[in-house]
């Protein structure tokens, strides 16, 4: 499976959404680590600059938890596949016309680039609106984080 992460993992890895919610993280990337399924990211997206961001965090968990994401994950081309910007296609009409009406986050832009131009099985999300606008665009598998976690880490 592949998949597209939103920011809450990057909080959650950085301790920022709670410590269960740090734990939970850790446990979906060892799980990630370990199977088939891979993520993909936009280079020099904000996804990307939070993740580098995590590294300079000095806490002992922390510091483990950024290791974990870099090196099992990041710098493995079999559990992260990375799209260069100059690769990404426009996104449809009917989204953009969502982020132009306000009803989706233009900061998540990069996300539906993403989505468009690689072969992604679903966008995991902690954002309910986020999620609540996209079911009226057919083609756009979303879930919600917790959802996710929940089955996934089952």
């Amino acid at each position: 499976m592949r998949l597209i992460i939103n920011e809450w993992l990057i909080h959650d890895l950085s301790g920022d959404n709670g410590l269960m919610a740090q734990e939970e993280s850790a446990k979906f990337l060892i799980k990630l680590a370990a199977s088939i399924d891979q993520i993909v990211i936009l280079e020099k997206s904000p996804w990307m600059t939070k993740a580098y961001k995590l590294m300079t965090k000095t806490g002992a968990k922390e510091r483990i938890l950024s290791r974990l994401l870099h090196r099992e994950i990041l710098l493995n081309s079999e559990k992260c596949h990375r799209v260069n910007s100059s690769d990404v296609k426009p996104i449809p009409q009917n989204l953009q016309n969502l982020i132009d009406a306000g009803q989706v986050d233009s900061d998540d832009y990069y996300l539906f680039q993403l989505y468009y131009s690689t072969n992604v099985d679903l966008i995991i999300t902690s954002d309910i609106r986020l999620r609540d606008a996209l079911s009226q665009i057919n083609d756009i598998r979303i879930r919600l984080r917790n959802d996710f976690l929940k089955e996934y880490l089952a």
